[in-house]
């Protein structure tokens, strides 16, 4: 069974992920191609266990571009995992934000501290032990850069993943 993600990482794609999932069996063999430009935060954590519960069946393959929380999703899925040549990724510190304090002006110093907080950076932190990014590269996301990296620089982060997961 075969599950295109071509689009952000919400509630919809999770969706579809469960809807795939649901309608296999024992036997069901799963590739998701992923091309994403990175998503909800909460939504890619359900989706990185739901993979991590099917990971002997699951093969996820990234394919032109895994933004942001595509690269959390990627590169924290514990089951096979290939890039297509010339895919290109992209990181940065991620902001955890909250529907609830989006566009309420009352809470705005309340909002702006969560998007600061030390969550954030770590999780960006989990990314990074599962990488190995460059100490330039984790300066640079430190620094809220958007860092972009190369296929093969991709290759390389996924050669040190197999090695921590």
């Amino acid at each position: 069974m075969i599950l295109k993600i071509d689009t952000a990482l919400d509630d919809e794609t999770l969706e579809d992920l469960v809807q795939m999932y649901n309608t296999g069996d024992a036997e069901t063999q799963y590739k998701i191609y992923l091309r994403t430009p990175g998503g909800l935060n909460g939504v890619t954590l359900a989706m990185i266990d739901l993979i991590n519960n099917h990971t002997e069946s699951t093969e996820l393959i990234a394919y032109h571009q895994i933004c942001s929380n595509g690269m959390q999703l990627f590169f924290k899925a514990k089951c096979k995992k290939r890039i297509v040549p010339y895919t290109e990724g992209m990181s940065h510190l991620f902001k955890q934000t909250l529907d609830y304090y989006e566009g309420n002006t009352k809470n705005k110093n309340e909002y702006a501290s969560f998007i600061n907080s030390n969550s954030n950076l770590e999780y960006s932190k989990s990314l990074h032990d599962v990488v190995g990014y460059t100490k330039d590269e984790w300066k640079r996301i430190k620094n809220n850069e958007d860092v972009w990296f190369t296929y093969e620089r991709l290759q390389e982060m996924l050669t040190y993943n197999l090695t921590k997961l």
